[in-house]
């Protein structure tokens, strides 16, 4: 692939968060379009964002063991935000880098 087709990929990432779907469909769709994103469509630090950013999705749980070993619920929909924020932000720099250094012009 390439940096247009990295580029590419984070204004679907970017369509489908902004979408009028509910909010998990999102972000479902979202890391869908993400993770299709291979190492040469990015710079490296890029990439290495990206797979930190699917990690931190893919481990959001309901539960979660205190200090003390109890179990608590997990404010979900406070991590997905969370991620949502950063996800914007990476696939904005991705944007930004890819425009710049990609050979072909014409987007």
């Amino acid at each position: 692939m390439s940096y247009v087709y990295g580029l590419k990929r984070c204004r679907e990432t970017i369509l489908y968060l902004s979408s009028e779907q509910n909010f998990e469909e999102r972000m479902v769709k979202a890391f869908s379009e993400i993770r299709v994103i291979h190492s040469e469509d990015v710079s490296q630090q890029h990439f290495k964002e990206i797979q930190v950013w699917r990690n931190k999705y893919l481990s959001i749980t309901e539960l979660s063991v205190t200090k003390e070993g109890a179990l608590k619920e997990v404010d979900k929909g406070k991590e997905l935000q969370n991620l949502a924020t950063e996800l914007i932000w990476l696939c904005v720099e991705i944007i930004v880098h890819n425009a710049r250094n990609s050979k072909k012009q014409d987007f």
